[in-house]
């Protein structure tokens, strides 16, 4: 695959049960709560890099639902471009 000169990066958050009915009594260490817009969700965040010209993802990132595109940049860019399009996370 070619990247290309430009990346667009968006997260999506992967919702998970907040129930602490298990063996555990516990929830998910790795799972934290955050709230978009009026809603609050307990989970996952999916970050991706994809290339501007053909939609490719190239750099796909997970970490707690609090984490915003922001913390994971660096991770999300593959260094050689010349644009970058994001929303204000």
């Amino acid at each position: 695959m070619t990247r290309r000169s430009g990346t667009l990066v968006d997260a999506t958050i992967i919702d998970s049960q907040s129930s602490t009915k298990n063996k555990s009594g516990k929830r998910d260490p790795e799972m934290t709560s955050t709230k978009k817009g009026n809603d609050r969700y307990f989970g996952m965040e999916a970050h991706v890099g994809a290339d501007a010209d053909s939609g490719v993802a190239h750099s796909p990132e997970a970490s707690t639902a609090k984490v915003q595109d922001c913390r994971v940049w660096d991770e999300l860019l593959h260094g050689g471009e010349t644009a970058v399009w994001a929303d204000k996370a």
